[in-house]
């Protein structure tokens, strides 16, 4: 069986009044879901913030759908928000 794989982009296009540690936050806390979700997956989070918005650029041997709901809940949860900045 081949490993699955999951490379995501975020980008601070999207997030609003985001900052760059923000959105290190973010990936930092996409990686972690994803790892704990999909346990011996390669996960890669990449950082582009000339892309207008975060995506998921490949899954491979998973449901991109469970991938995307995992993203959105992370987004959802908002804990890696710098509350001082926002």
């Amino acid at each position: 069986m081949n490993k699955a794989t999951i490379r995501y982009t975020v980008t601070t296009s999207s997030m609003g009044g985001a900052t760059s540690q923000d959105a290190d936050r973010y990936a930092a806390a996409l990686d972690a879901a994803l790892r704990d979700r999909f346990p011996g997956a390669d996960v890669e989070i990449r950082r582009n913030d000339r892309q207008s918005s975060s995506s998921l650029d490949m899954a491979d041997g998973v449901d991109a759908g469970e991938v995307e709901q995992v993203a959105k809940e992370v987004w959802d949860r908002a804990d890696f928000w710098d509350l001082e900045t926002v």
